[in-house]
């Protein structure tokens, strides 16, 4: 009683299909996680550059306020 081969070849395909259609979305995911957390670095480090200027602004005019000296940014 062994299974024709037709259903047998069609049961591999199946499976190959499914296994491929997993291995697929894995790779797309892993790919996607990769760039989210390269956006999320990048974001970190726009944050770190411009946090310079944001100390360094002027909340309002008094004297005291404008004889503080300035951050300067080296490069």
């Amino acid at each position: 009683m062994n299974p024709p081969l037709a259903t047998v070849i069609a049961a591999a395909i199946a499976a190959l299909t499914a296994v491929g259609g997993y291995l697929s979305t894995q790779l797309w995911k892993r790919r996607d996680e990769k760039i989210r957390l390269y956006a999320d670095a990048l974001q970190a480090v726009r944050r770190y550059e411009e946090l310079p200027f944001r100390i360094a602004r002027r909340a309002d005019s008094l004297p005291a306020t404008r004889t503080a000296r300035p951050v300067t940014r080296s490069r």
